[in-house]
C-alpha cells in the first residue's frame, strides 16, 4: 500500500479568482485534518457531494453541527449556494502552497 500526505490539484475555473486562477497548480495535504477538522478560511479541496468523481477548491466559511459551508471567493460557481452544507469526508485535503 503507498500513502502520501501531499497531492497536486490544477485549478479549472474562476471561482476562486482572484487568489486561484485558472492553470495554477497547488500542493494539497492530507495530514492537517488528520489531527483536527477544517477551520473558518481555510482553502481545501473536496468531492462535490453530488457528483462524486467532481473535486472544488473552496473556502470553509461556516461550520454548524459538524457540516461546512464552503464558497468560492469569487461567488461566480458551484459552492455551498447551490449544493447545499457538506459532510466532513467529503473534504478531500487542506491548500498548502502553489508551485
Amino acid at each position: 500500500m503507498r500513502f502520501s500526505i501531499f497531492g497536486r490539484f490544477i485549478v479549472e475555473g474562476d471561482s476562486m479568482a482572484p487568489a486561484f486562477l485558472k492553470g495554477e497548480r497547488l500542493v494539497i495535504s492530507f495530514l492537517p485534518y488528520f489531527f483536527g477538522g477544517p477551520k473558518i478560511g481555510d482553502v481545501v479541496v473536496l468531492r462535490h457531494p453530488q457528483q462524486k468523481n467532481l473535486l472544488l477548491l473552496k473556502r470553509i466559511n461556516d461550520i454548524k453541527d459538524n457540516k461546512y459551508t464552503v464558497i468560492g471567493d469569487n461567488l461566480n460557481g458551484t459552492d455551498s449556494r447551490t449544493f447545499g452544507l457538506i459532510d466532513r469526508k467529503n473534504i478531500v485535503g487542506k491548500f498548502v502552497a502553489k508551485y
